[in-house]
């Protein structure tokens, strides 16, 4: 299942001074998700953050990505759709050798870093 345009929408591409990748998006309170991840109080689950990453790092690159690794994902902050109706998702570094892809970065809101990553993709033909 895609999130990308239901669960959540690109609001924004930009490249800030530390040459990092930063993605506004902004999350859907209303989706189905958050009615049972966990009804009046609605978070994030770590598979949809996971999903968000690939999804916007798929319309940046122009590829298609299988996951093959998540080497790591830190919960820092709760993500939620009440609290943080716009996240950004910044990817520090993004490598592409042959046909793999690593990605590094974290999701953030107001400052706030709420979730680090650190994912490991094969590019799709």
């Amino acid at each position: 299942m895609r999130l990308l345009n239901s669960f959540f929408n690109i609001v924004s591409y930009n490249d800030d001074s530390n040459r990092c990748h930063v993605v506004s998006i902004k999350l859907n309170p209303e989706h189905v998700i958050y009615q049972a991840h966990f009804p009046g109080k609605p978070v994030t689950p770590g598979v949809c953050i996971i999903a968000m990453v690939t999804e916007v790092l798929e319309q940046w690159k122009q590829l298609k990505l299988n996951l093959t690794r998540v080497k790591n994902l830190k919960f820092v902050g709760i993500v939620s759709p009440l609290e943080c109706h716009n996240v950004e998702i910044v990817y520090q570094s993004v490598e592409e050798t042959g046909d793999t892809l690593k990605a590094k970065g974290f999701l953030r809101n107001e400052g706030n870093i709420l979730t680090k990553f650190s994912i490991i993709y094969k590019t799709v033909q």
